[in-house]
């Protein structure tokens, strides 16, 4: 994975946190760095030896094997009797409580929430790139001439209700091409999804 810097003040940063670094790193200068283009490594950046692509929903269906899960079960209200939960025909020693992304799950002085939104493009192209890549965005490597591009900390202002993302996916795009040379790409999935974090991150 390769973590491009962007501007000198990021240089002087990341040099006196190196020893907090994993093991496995190397700074490169940009002369060094190939297949991205010029302007986006000028600064240069930290190659990290191990980087991957973490399959979300399969990492959650894999912890829930063997588990009965009841979907799209409302409960309300949820009560205490004789020691135990009962949620329908369901009887239960202990329940545990998600937000999900509903910020007013939980509000207090200590811990205000909000929500915070995410991207993934799935792109097909021709494009090899042959290792990851973290700028403003992140873009995977390439594998069957498919790279995936990811932006979590969107602002939740510039959603709407019809969920139209052209404008995030138009920027996520033009500044990945700012890297790369995608070459004649299509856009095969688009990944979008919400969840909490506290007003600080």
């Amino acid at each position: 994975m390769l973590r491009l810097l962007r501007s000198p003040t990021d240089i002087i940063k990341c040099k006196k946190h190196e020893q907090k670094l994993p093991r496995g790193f190397a700074y490169l200068k940009a002369e060094t760095i190939t297949n991205i283009k010029e302007d986006a490594c000028q600064y240069g950046g930290y190659f990290f030896n191990e980087g991957t692509i973490i399959d979300s929903v399969g990492v959650v269906h894999a912890m829930l094997e063997g588990i009965p899960v009841l979907e799209d079960t409302k409960v309300a209200p949820l009560a205490l009797v004789e020691g135990l939960y009962k949620i329908g025909s369901i009887k239960a020693k202990g329940v545990i409580l998600c937000a999900g992304s509903n910020p007013d799950f939980l509000q207090s002085d200590y811990c205000m929430l909000k929500k915070i939104y995410g991207h993934r493009l799935d792109i097909q192209t021709p494009t090899t790139l042959p290792f990851h890549i973290h700028k403003k965005y992140s873009v995977s490597a390439s594998e069957n001439q498919m790279i995936h591009i990811g932006a979590t900390h969107i602002p939740a202002y510039k959603y709407n209700n019809a969920k139209d993302f052209t404008d995030e996916i138009d920027a996520m795009l033009a500044e990945v091409q700012s890297y790369m040379d995608m070459g004649e790409y299509e856009i095969k999935k688009v990944h979008f999804g919400v969840r909490s974090a506290t007003i600080d991150f």
